[in-house]
């Protein structure tokens, strides 16, 4: 189902809108499909804190903690200024790895 959405947004040219992108990034991590989502954080025009936040929170809230750390490095190599949502899942992490004095 997730996919046939996924298509109908590609096909009225919305696929690549941030709030579009962000919302089938949730979709497809709410439905466990983690790995979809690296296809389309790719595709869209432009991607906010939010964007980053809801890649980093599906990658920590399906199990790939070091993912999600690594994601956050990226963020900030990007100049994206991090949120409260981001320490938490960030902190969420790291305490699943055994990073936390990181």
């Amino acid at each position: 189902m997730e996919q046939q959405l996924h298509s109908q947004l590609v096909h009225l040219d919305h696929g690549s809108t941030l709030s579009a992108g962000n919302a089938l990034i949730t979709l497809y991590a709410r439905c466990g499909v983690v790995e979809s989502t690296y296809s389309i954080f790719p595709t869209m025009s432009y991607v906010d804190s939010i964007s980053w936040n809801v890649k980093i929170v599906a990658l920590a809230q399906h199990g790939h903690n070091v993912q999600a750390i690594q994601l956050y490095e990226e963020m900030l190599k990007e100049d994206i200024l991090p949120e409260r949502i981001t320490f938490l899942t960030i902190l969420y992490a790291s305490s699943h790895t055994g990073l936390v004095k990181e």
